[in-house]
């Protein structure tokens, strides 16, 4: 199910802070505010699996659907764990060396990362020999090119805030609004698509909205501390 792997996607906020960590990026932060945010780390990701096991328990499977799918199953969760520690060094990446050392704007950090997309996906479409096939398919519909742009306008402005959240805070904070994104899309799904709203999903989204709070209120008196310091100097 897409909502499945949507919330469990989410959980790369403990990947991001893990990493942060080994890369020492931590060490601007009092022992009392690390245990603050793993503590918001840890009721998010609790809640998410929450909303994740609410999800998978009021659906339907057909007998063909659940016989022998445990290696599948097994194949896709070490697939997700790789893709997960893959995105999170992005961000910390991102964080650490475009902004941290660097001092990159968030518009140069985007052509040059876009840039090389287009470039990789050029070569394999050529390689590929799907060019005439795909100049064939924009010829039978002429709307295909208009949609493109909308989406790509659209990903362009996400990701532009995106990455002015990371230069600006974090990359935790932008995880976090990122899995916030996440869950209020499986909230909508449920207007779109009726399905029961259960007592796991009421938890869950207790939990990642008290990991939220959590979180926020540990950025915030972090800062009033540091003026406070620096107001006694």
């Amino acid at each position: 199910c897409s909502s499945d792997l949507v919330v469990f996607k989410s959980s790369k906020l403990f990947f991001v802070m893990s990493i942060r960590l080994l890369f020492g990026m931590a060490n601007k932060k009092t022992g009392a505010q690390i245990r603050q945010e793993f503590a918001s780390c840890l009721m998010i990701v609790v809640g998410l699996v929450a909303f994740t096991y609410a999800t998978s328990a009021v659906k339907v499977h057909s007998k063909a659907e659940t016989a022998d799918a445990s290696g599948d199953v097994l194949l896709g969760v070490g697939a997700i764990i790789i893709a997960l520690c893959c995105d999170a060094l992005l961000y910390v990446g991102e964080e650490k060396y475009c902004f941290e050392i660097y001092k990159a704007p968030s518009g140069e950090v985007i052509l040059f990362t876009y840039g090389f997309a287009a470039l990789n996906s050029l070569v394999t479409l050529i390689t590929s020999g799907g060019v005439i096939s795909a100049l064939a398919f924009i010829e039978a519909q002429p709307i295909f090119p208009l949609l493109v742009i909308a989406f790509s306008l659209c990903n362009f402005f996400g990701t532009h805030y995106l990455l002015g959240i990371v230069s600006e805070f974090d990359s935790n904070a932008a995880v976090i609004v990122t899995s916030t994104r996440k869950m209020c899309t499986v909230l909508l799904s449920f207007l779109v698509y009726p399905k029961p709203f259960t007592l796991f999903h009421f938890m869950g989204l207790l939990c990642v909205s008290g990991g939220i709070f959590i979180y926020e209120y540990s950025r915030i008196l972090h800062k009033r501390l540091i003026k406070l310091a620096e107001s006694n100097v």
